[in-house]
């Protein structure tokens, strides 16, 4: 038989006890919600701050860039009864597909042979746009489009005929005209060779032709 004395303590144990139990749980389970709010917290900061490094990254990683400059030598069949020589100059800037082309392209009625003067010329000074349809490091495919200033010098009637070489009198035109290009570039680590079909299409003389090119530069490709 429990005594009076030992009634009350126990009935006072069992008073704070179950006061002091709620508060313990309330106490403990609150500790542990802004416990795993922080770890929560800085999961989602270090989730955001990985995500927007992953994605400079991957942008990074998938931008590319390149510089080339172009001499080329070809022809253009269809004037100067096909007995004329193209020659071209070109600067390409391309970033990822899109590329940006400065072309000094000209036509001559002869190259390296004497002839009446002065010798007829059809050439343009374009700026294009063009985009790759296939690139990689190594080979590209550029369809380009743009205007340009296109320039003709051609022989008038005839001046002085007793002269070795006939002079004539010289007429020069110019005009705008819309400059078409494709390419064709196979690139080494500083070097591209490259296959150029070139058209103008102008109220002077439209012409068309090709040009074998080489180039020096570089790839670069993050």
């Amino acid at each position: 038989m429990l005594t009076i004395q030992s009634k009350i303590i126990v009935y006072l144990f069992i008073l704070i006890a179950s006061i002091n139990l709620p508060t313990k749980l309330h106490c403990q389970i609150k500790v542990n919600r802004n416990f795993t709010n922080i770890q929560n917290k800085d999961l989602f900061n270090s989730y955001n701050l990985n995500f927007f490094y992953q994605s400079i990254d991957s942008l990074k990683s998938g931008s590319s860039y390149s510089l080339f400059l172009d001499i080329g030598l070809g022809r253009a069949p269809k004037i100067f009864e096909g007995k004329g020589t193209s020659a071209g100059i070109f600067i390409y800037f391309s970033v990822n597909k899109n590329t940006f082309s400065l072309r000094s392209l000209g036509n001559m009625e002869y190259f390296l042979k004497a002839g009446p003067e002065p010798v007829e010329v059809y050439s343009d000074l374009s700026l294009l746009l063009g985009y790759k349809l296939f690139s990689d490091k190594n080979q590209s495919i550029i369809p380009m489009i743009g205007a340009g200033k296109v320039t003709s010098i051609k022989r008038g009637k005839l001046l002085d005929e007793l002269s070795v070489n006939a002079k004539c009198e010289k007429l020069k035109e110019s005009t705008i005209g819309m400059s078409l290009g494709i390419k064709f570039q196979v690139n080494t680590e500083y070097t591209a060779y490259s296959l150029y079909v070139f058209s103008n299409v102008n109220s002077i003389q439209s012409y068309y032709g090709i040009l074998f090119c080489f180039g020096l530069g570089k790839f670069i490709k993050n």
